[in-house]
């Protein structure tokens, strides 16, 4: 019995390790896109996409997902929601999972780690068209 209960903690010491809490050392300050490089510098992100994200780049389909994103004082995205994902929710899980993985440091103008909420867009694909869509959309809704 002891075995299993020291089991039991081992894991879930692991899965609090894995998912530390957010730390806000600040109110989160909403701002815009643009505003993103003085307060955060994004990491470069890899990962493996699913097949169908594969085969769909190779047709040549483009598209994006745009996100409210919330960045936390360590520079982790603690929360994201979905706003808009063309075509049709195609990239949706790509996208998350490259939300899930983002690191960010911390712009020189940004020593408090203030905490920020904005729109980030996940952009699939080559096409000029796509980014230019997106472009009209932050326009569209004041973003």
């Amino acid at each position: 019995m002891a075995a299993l209960v020291l089991a039991v903690v081992g894991l879930f010491g692991c899965a609090t390790d894995r998912h530390p809490s957010p730390y806000f050392a600040a109110d989160i300050r909403p701002i815009k896109q643009k505003e993103i490089k003085t307060f955060w510098l994004g990491r470069v992100v890899r990962f493996e996409t699913a097949p169908s994200i594969e085969a769909a780049g190779q047709a040549g389909v483009n598209g994006f997902v745009l996100a409210e994103v919330v960045i936390d004082s360590n520079g982790r995205v603690v929360e994201h929601k979905i706003v808009q994902s063309e075509p049709n929710g195609l990239f949706t899980p790509a996208a998350e999972q490259l939300f899930r993985l983002s690191r960010y440091d911390p712009a020189p103008e940004n020593q408090a780690r203030v905490p920020v909420r904005f729109l980030s867009a996940a952009f699939f694909g080559n096409s000029k068209e796509v980014h230019e869509q997106f472009r009209r959309l932050l326009e569209e809704k004041g973003w």
